[in-house]
């Protein structure tokens, strides 16, 4: 009996110090780590930007886990003849996580807050995985600052959640267990599991490419972030799926063929939808903006 209360007050000591490290944000990287980065307050929180180029608008909006980087090479492409915006969404990347709701109504609000921000007009919305959903919500909730959308590797119908994300809708396990499994679990985690969102022999995930997001990816905001956020998908989802027929601006949707099958099996089942397009890219996996770069550009520009 003894035994057992010893184990049941161990459990509380971590419970309560997980959680309390992980309110007040220790192992997570801020504007204080990336010190040549540009931050902008939208809705009091801290948001790292990129803006460059002269020409009609784009902004880019990452998936989840995410930063800026991810989006670096088509927002370096586009630049030469767009104004190009790109952020790191609240809780990912440099960003700040202030008492955020992790759900797909408020990150929309911020991205429709920094068209605004920026006096974006006639924009293109260019949106990976979550960026996507995010990107598919402000389309059917229309915004007369944005013109066209392309939709980069997105799950739009149905999402096949991994059950350890659920206990992240737990309210007093959330922070705890978003501090615990940080740093040498989440790391492996992403080193065994990102090359396996790209085509089978793409060169694309280096050892330092690998680093990088290990490092960024493992904050426990990051993951709190991420696990909020993949365990609502497909509730907010289903929410927006029926104003699909009603979209006013063109949506391009673009898979890779080496995605995750039920993403292009539903989006086939579902077609065709009114003012979409559908574009199904061959030996390209997941991160359609890294692995058909070209293709991509080709497609945006025409």
């Amino acid at each position: 009996m003894k035994f057992l209360n010893w184990i049941s007050i161990i459990l509380i000591v971590l419970i309560v110090g997980s959680y309390t490290m992980g309110s007040i944000g220790i192992g997570n990287l801020d504007h204080e780590d990336k010190k040549d980065a540009t931050f902008i307050n939208i809705k009091n929180q801290s948001i790292r930007v990129h803006e460059k180029g002269q020409g009609p608008d784009i902004l880019l909006i990452h998936g989840t886990p995410g930063s800026i980087e991810d989006m670096q090479t088509l927002f370096d492409s586009l630049a030469i003849d767009h104004r190009v915006i790109a952020y790191d969404r609240p809780g990912h990347g440099y960003s700040s996580a202030i008492d955020i709701p992790r759900n797909l109504n408020h990150n929309t609000l911020i991205a429709e807050e920094i068209v605004n921000y920026f006096q974006m007009d006639s924009a293109t919305v260019i949106g990976h995985s979550y960026g996507g959903i995010i990107a598919m919500n402000m389309a059917v909730n229309k915004n007369d600052r944005v013109e066209q959308f392309y939709i980069l590797g997105s799950p739009l119908f149905t999402f096949n959640c991994e059950t350890i994300y659920k206990l992240f809708n737990i309210p007093i396990l959330s922070t705890s267990l978003s501090w615990l499994v940080s740093g040498p679990y989440s790391s492996s985690k992403i080193k065994e599991e990102l090359p396996t969102r790209f085509a089978e022999d793409s060169k694309i995930p280096t050892q330092e490419f690998i680093n990088f997001r290990k490092e960024l990816w493992s904050q426990p905001k990051v993951i709190l972030s991420k696990s909020l956020e993949t365990v609502q998908i497909e509730a907010d989802v289903s929410d927006i799926i029926p104003k699909y027929n009603s979209l006013e601006e063109k949506v391009t949707i673009i898979l890779g063929e080496e995605d995750v099958d039920y993403y292009i099996t539903d989006l086939k089942a579902h077609l065709p939808l009114q003012n979409v397009e559908a574009l199904f890219y061959e030996e390209t996996g997941h991160f359609v903006q890294m692995e058909s770069l070209n293709r991509l550009l080709s497609d945006i520009r025409n």
